[in-house]
């Protein structure tokens, strides 16, 4: 089954794809290559850090998305956009940590709470990886 799949050393495919709505919630191939591809950001920014990444929410199905309250066009929708728990990160750690996080090339960042950073690439950028 697809949610055992190891996509990078420290990531699961299931990491990005759980949801508590009630909807289900299974990517297409095309998603899943754009999920590993985020994955191999995500790792990276874990190794600069040397700390655990917690994956609040990555890849949505349209109704996963609509049940969220998420837009019509995010990039939820094709698994290039991840909400991470940043809780571990200490204050003092955030210069590096966010220069992790732009050296990962996002198309955007944004914190949704003093806990959850939300980061999504293009999908021209993350083809060119």
């Amino acid at each position: 089954m697809f949610e055992d799949i190891q996509l990078t050393p420290h990531f699961k495919l299931s990491e990005f794809t759980k949801t508590t709505s009630h909807f289900r919630n299974v990517p297409t191939a095309n998603d899943i290559d754009n999920i590993r591809r985020v994955a191999m950001h995500l790792e990276f920014i874990r190794t600069a850090l040397n700390k655990p990444i917690r994956i609040e929410s990555d890849y949505r199905s349209k109704e996963v998305n609509k049940d969220k309250g998420g837009s019509s066009t995010s990039l939820h929708l094709v698994g290039l956009a991840a909400d991470i728990d940043i809780s571990n990160v200490d204050y003092k750690e955030m210069p590096r940590f966010m220069h992790a996080v732009v050296m990962a090339d996002p198309y955007e960042i944004k914190f949704n709470s003093s806990k959850i950073m939300h980061i999504s690439w293009s999908i021209k950028s993350i083809i060119n990886d």
